[in-house]
């Protein structure tokens, strides 16, 4: 995947008329989106659409409609099906100087009006304009090093930088992909990323919530054959999943400041798993073939298969509720207390 962060700076205009009970309210769903180099950002983002059109998310609930805001949007969405038509699913890493901004709104409308008062429940509408750059920007020896790229200036990067830091401290919530990958991937990672979430939740912000999102879920799939998609879309298989990442000694580098941010009163750390391979239809396993280290769909055609609720974090965030969804709470894992 590209080796950016994607940063979420939403809107939220909620018409008048009742909305469906939750477990936790909404709040301000301005976000970023970070995590380490091929975790998964940008596709999620560009799965979007199929997502939608397929239904493979866990707000059923809901009649749902994505509309493209702007160019570079459009982009995004060419892009992933261009990755289909090769496929595979990663792009071009993200220059350290580069910036898009794909927008587009989510409209969820409830399905069922309310027969006893005879009227119907208006919609919820978020605006996204998302800001796509480089995730090495999150390390500072990266972003002013020279060795980057010979056509990316070190002021260039610098500036960049400041910009992502802008956006980072004013966000209410922080969307943080994490991958089902192998053990040597996350352990080169991990250091570095610890390091940035300590010293973030060490500073003065403004974000209350944080969503782990285990990227490339798929891959858990690999060892059930076809029952991957009826285990792994089971709500305590989800969290047995989530558990078993985090016992692992290179996340638990990561779990000691999300449980010290979850010990707030007023913040709340949240996990999911996702994946933009997702499965395949009537044959229920992963859609994924391992070739010489790559990962590869196994079916490209979208017609046999859909992503898997890379939806769902941002419905969450717009509606509070995780009603049917793999959603869980960090304080409901079974995981070591760092």
């Amino acid at each position: 995947m590209r080796n950016g962060f994607i940063s979420f700076f939403h809107w939220i205009r909620t018409r008048l008329g009742r909305q469906p009970k939750v477990n936790n309210a909404p709040i301000d769903p301005s976000t970023v989106v970070i995590g380490p180099p091929a975790s998964g950002k940008t596709a999620l983002v560009s799965s979007l659409h199929l997502c939608m059109e397929k239904r493979a998310h866990s707000f059923q609930q809901y009649h749902i409609a994505i509309t493209r805001r702007n160019a570079d949007y459009g982009r995004y969405v060419d892009l992933f099906e261009h990755a289909l038509k090769q496929n595979k699913l990663a792009t071009p890493a993200t220059d350290l100087t580069q910036f898009t901004e794909p927008q587009f709104t989510i409209e969820l409308t409830p399905k069922h009006s309310n027969k006893k008062h005879n009227r119907k429940k208006r919609p919820l509408e978020a605006a996204f304009t998302t800001l796509d750059a480089a995730g090495g920007l999150l390390v500072s020896d990266t972003a002013d090093s020279n060795k980057q790229g010979e056509d990316a200036t070190k002021q260039a990067r610098q500036t960049a930088k400041k910009k992502l830091e802008c956006h980072l401290q004013k966000c209410n919530n922080i969307i943080l992909c994490l991958p089902m990958f192998d053990k040597s991937y996350l352990d080169k990672q991990a250091y570095n990323m610890t390091q940035f979430i300590e010293n973030f939740c060490e500073s003065e912000h403004s974000v209350k919530k944080i969503i782990v999102c285990f990227s490339k879920y798929e891959q858990c799939g690999l060892r059930f054959g076809r029952s991957a998609y009826r285990t792994l879309a089971k709500r305590e298989q989800a969290k047995i999943e989530m558990e078993a990442m985090f016992a692992r000694h290179d996340l638990q580098r990561i779990l000691g400041p999300l449980q010290r941010f979850d010990r707030h009163h007023d913040k709340s750390v949240w996990c999911t798993p996702v994946s933009t391979f997702g499965f395949v239809g009537e044959n229920g396993g992963a859609n994924v073939d391992v070739q010489e280290g790559n990962s590869v769909l196994r079916v490209p055609n979208p017609s046999y298969w859909s992503p898997f609720l890379t939806l769902d974090p941002f419905l969450f965030l717009m509606t509070g509720t995780t009603e049917n969804s793999l959603i869980h709470p960090l304080g409901e894992l079974d995981i070591p207390q760092i």
